[in-house]
């Protein structure tokens, strides 16, 4: 003769308690993962909207400065401009300069020279 051994004994209500548990526990998750997505779904909204705002931001400063270099660029020639006027204004006063030094120089011989020839004549 053989002796079986039976299965334990386990009660159906326990185990029911045990399922139902266990489907509370998945649901509980479930609930959390969902909104840890919805969470994760309104953080992306976020930044995508400070992506374009940053980005709006980005493209009206690069606008900015491709103005203000364009402006420096303007201001730079006119000063170029200018400094070349001003050496050729120097140059242009040197040589003004030098022919009123001269005509200075020529009417003071000759106002000299006068002086000297009627000193001179008078001489007895």
């Amino acid at each position: 003769m053989t002796v079986q051994l039976s299965a334990p004994y386990t009660n159906p209500e326990c185990h029911n308690t045990q399922q139902a548990d266990r489907l509370h526990a998945a649901v509980q998750s479930a609930k959390m993962l969902s909104y840890s997505a919805m969470c994760v779904v309104q953080e992306l909204s976020e930044m995508r909207h400070s992506h374009v705002k940053l980005k709006k931001t980005l493209q009206d400063c690069s606008a900015e400065l491709d103005h203000a270099r364009s402006r420096a660029e303007q201001y730079e020639a006119e000063v170029k401009k200018l400094r070349c006027r001003i050496e050729e204004l120097k140059s242009e006063l040197s040589s003004v300069e030098d022919e009123v030094h001269e005509a200075y120089c020529l009417a003071f011989f000759l106002l000299l020279g006068n002086t000297c020839c009627l000193t001179t004549s008078r001489v007895p």
